[in-house]
């Protein structure tokens, strides 16, 4: 049961690693498209929730088979980390309950 759990938190974590990229790329069109001139808040704080966008760096503005292969890259590498990183949540959850249960039998 537990395994389940844990395996149902890592997968929640992975779907959000891959989503807010997605959701980053379009906010960020959108306030361009708003105001050219002012920097989207999107890139601000995207750094932060898409950390993988770094490989995005000193690419190519062009809409290559290359730019959409390291686009798909860096999501993929952000699915990982925010996989790993609800891997390592949900063991300190299991942990918790495990010491919540040694504590009250």
């Amino acid at each position: 049961m537990m395994g389940t759990t844990m395996n149902r938190l890592v997968g929640y974590f992975g779907i959000a690693g891959g989503i807010i990229p997605v959701l980053l790329i379009l906010i960020t069109y959108i306030e361009l498209a708003i105001d050219i001139k002012k920097i989207p808040y999107a890139t601000i704080y995207g750094l932060y929730l898409w950390p993988s966008s770094v490989m995005l760096i000193g690419g190519a503005e062009t809409l290559t088979l290359g730019t959409i292969m390291r686009l798909g890259v860096s999501i993929f590498v952000n699915i990982l980390l925010y996989a790993i990183v609800g891997l390592f949540i949900s063991g300190i959850v299991k942990l918790g309950r495990y010491l919540a249960h040694k504590r009250n039998p």
